[in-house]
């Protein structure tokens, strides 16, 4: 139990959620990690209600437009 909980202490005080974006570099013909972001300690109680009050039930993410309703995905045939 105790290595299981240094774990868990570990991810939940240094977790980070900063999002790493990806550059194309043409010379190197794909993309690679821009490393190059301000990190940033997160309110891990902050983030747990944050994700609670946004949980619907259900494991899959239903895209939504910014008036709440769902999104409606259309993909076109080439």
């Amino acid at each position: 139990d105790h290595c299981i909980n240094q774990i868990r202490q570990l991810i939940k005080c240094h977790g980070d959620v900063t999002p790493i974006p990806t550059e194309y570099y043409a010379g190197y013909g794909g993309n690679y990690i821009d490393a190059d972001q301000v990190h940033m300690c997160r309110d891990s109680e902050f983030l747990l209600q944050w994700t609670i009050r946004r949980h619907n039930g259900s494991e899959a993410v239903h895209p939504r437009n910014r008036d709440g309703t769902p999104k409606t995905l259309d993909f076109e045939e080439p």
